[in-house]
């Protein structure tokens, strides 16, 4: 007992006033759906992103702009590595919070995309938007991407060490319970 078209278009002849009703208010509400999207106030510019990074001299935990592809080199001369906070539950509790990785990029993947931006901004004068994400990801995360699950050992993000870091935290709310969430610097 499967799908028949045959009946099904001979169901659709027979009913059209209904089908037509039927498809009439399902436009009328996907149209009011999208006016009260539209309708709604729009958030307001947040510049850039903040990060969390990792001193990794000091251990200090510190909150810079998310634009700096890590690492980065503090103002006291140490180097720091963004580093990804994740929860089970909820961001606002502290307790629940853990370190899912680390995130470098080797000198040639950054001096790629630095020159590419400096391009970029060349190509428009005009002072427009720079599409630094875009060129972020056209590169390809796995060309120059290193992660670390102690920021002491790092791996490429797509040799077997770095794909293990990504499932083991895809893995932790499994025994915690709740479901995986990443926390960010001011939006929880």
């Amino acid at each position: 007992m499967g799908f028949d078209a045959n009946q099904a278009r001979e169901w659709v002849n027979q009913n059209s006033a209904a089908v037509t009703i039927g498809s009439v208010v399902v436009l009328i509400f996907a149209l009011a759906y999208l006016w009260i999207q539209n309708k709604a106030p729009s958030a307001p510019n947040r510049g850039v992103m903040q990060a969390y990074y990792f001193d990794v001299t000091t251990g200090e935990q510190f909150i810079y702009s998310g634009d700096e592809l890590p690492p980065i080199v503090r103002e006291n001369g140490n180097k720091a590595y963004k580093v990804y906070i994740f929860t089970c539950g909820e961001c606002t509790n502290q307790t629940e919070r853990f370190v899912g990785y680390y995130e470098g990029f080797t000198p040639d993947f950054k001096k790629k995309r630095q020159d590419a931006i400096e391009s970029a901004k060349n190509a428009k004068p005009d002072g427009g938007p720079m599409p630094g994400g875009a060129i972020y990801f056209e590169e390809g995360l796995s060309a120059g991407r290193m992660l670390s699950a102690d920021a002491k050992a790092w791996y490429a993000s797509d040799a077997p060490e770095g794909i293990a870091i990504n499932v083991a935290l895809s893995k932790a709310c499994e025994t915690k319970g709740g479901r995986l969430r990443p926390c960010y610097p001011g939006v929880n």
